[in-house]
């Protein structure tokens, strides 16, 4: 089995053990790691994994000796996204970039944000590459074990997915859709003049609410329990103008950034209430 649960309290742990390892891992697969030495592994996520909240999630490698280690490493992780008609993966995203001091043992790192959005998107099955930027370049392959017993392994802490954080299906815009709703948004850093610092990524699907707050209707869509007590104070007032619902978002989330800071240091962030999930009337 690749995957092993254990009951803590009201929480499940998860311990996922890499499937495959892949052999025709690129070794130049992004602008940050170049050529640096790097490891390709598969992970498998059960469908169960759709109906939980994620609160923690680390990937532990155990890292084998470099004769650089003496100077500390840098290790560079990434989801590989698909593959070309070559055979090679083709594209990849960086899912987190930190040092270690550590010269064999294993090595933990968070990987939380990108989990969540794997149980988000309900796209369960991925393959993630560890590269050392650091290594020596005379390394064909990352300091990274692929021995039966020390292959990367994923820790996942869940929750029960309560009925209110579960994703609002039907809140997305349609052609001629008056209500409030959600409606696309694409922003480019290149267009704003961010892109010289925000190594990554290039821009972000952001989202806006838009559309009428006027209908009874539209105030049962927000769904919160505020909202239909105001629904109810409305019409027994018959529709005074005093107060005005306004179609808002109810639900958000973070996005990650990797940016060069004022001392030229490439640095991971994550930035809350950045994309706009679910609309209502507030």
């Amino acid at each position: 089995m690749a995957c092993r649960k254990l009951k803590l309290c009201r929480l499940d742990q998860y311990i996922f053990h890499n499937v495959t390892d892949v052999e025709n891992c690129r070794q130049n697969s992004n602008h940050l790691t170049g050529f640096s030495p790097a490891a390709c592994f598969t992970f498998n996520l059960p469908s169960e994994m759709q109906y939980v909240d994620v609160t923690s999630a680390d990937l532990w490698f155990y890292k084998e000796n470099d004769e650089n280690d003496v100077y500390g490493q840098t290790f560079v992780l990434s989801e590989l996204d698909h593959w070309d008609q070559g055979g090679s993966f083709e594209k990849n995203t960086i899912m987190a970039i930190f040092e270690t001091s550590i010269e064999e043992g294993w090595v933990k790192t968070d990987v939380a944000f990108t989990v969540r959005k794997w149980v988000e998107r309900q796209i369960l099955n991925h393959a993630i590459q560890i590269a050392c930027s650091t290594c020596s370049i005379d390394r064909e392959t990352a300091p990274v074990s692929a021995e039966l017993t020390l292959k990367p392994f994923l820790v996942i802490h869940t929750s029960p997915l309560l009925p209110k954080n579960r994703p609002k299906r039907n809140s997305n815009c349609l052609p001629e859709m008056k209500e409030c709703c959600r409606d696309q948004l694409y922003i480019s850093f290149d267009e704003i003049g961010w892109s010289d610092w925000i190594l990554h990524p290039s821009g972000y699907h952001a989202y806006f609410c838009r559309g009428s707050c006027s209908s009874a209707a539209s105030l049962i869509m927000s769904g919160s329990p505020y909202n239909n007590i105001l629904r109810k104070w409305l019409m027994k007032n018959g529709g005074q103008n005093e107060i005005v619902p306004c179609c808002s978002p109810t639900q958000l989330s973070p996005i990650q950034l990797l940016y060069v800071d004022s001392n030229n240091t490439i640095t991971q962030k994550t930035l809350p209430n950045m994309v706009v999930e679910a609309c209502g009337c507030m």
